[in-house]
């Protein structure tokens, strides 16, 4: 079965960017992109699509990809001397992402791609640790 991984990009300061990557039946991928250089990878087991964040059942999931989305720009912003209404908020940035992808602007990874592999593995790593849990 072929996985279907997309990805997009959207800048928030500078040369820095909050990546997110959708994993069909697995969960998503956050991450900083600094210089096109990968850093403070983050992966989230969920079932939900894209659009499925947008339904007022999944509020709880939706509140826990905003605490994440926050915590990045954090870091992104973290020794950035801007006042805070100029900052980007968690709530704008999570209605890009999914704008982003009803619109179909992504750019999707197949299995030559490093970031496929990488994420691929880690979520095998979390089914794992997930059934070893179970089983204790």
């Amino acid at each position: 079965m072929k996985k279907h991984i997309i990805e997009v990009n959207i800048n928030i300061y500078g040369n820095k960017d909050l990546n997110f990557v959708y994993i069909d039946k697995k969960g998503y991928s956050l991450y900083i992109s600094e210089n096109g250089v990968r850093k403070d990878t983050f992966l989230i087991k969920s079932s939900l699509s894209p659009k499925e964040f947008t339904s007022f059942q999944n509020e709880s999931e939706k509140q826990d990809f905003l605490d994440l989305i926050q915590m990045f720009l954090g870091k992104i912003y973290e020794g950035v001397n801007m006042p805070d209404f100029e900052k980007e908020h968690q709530d704008f940035v999570f209605l890009k992402f999914i704008d982003l992808f009803d619109k179909g602007e992504y750019k999707i990874l197949d299995e030559t791609s490093e970031l496929f592999n990488l994420l691929d593995i880690g979520f095998m790593k979390l089914d794992i640790n997930e059934l070893l849990l179970k089983n204790r």
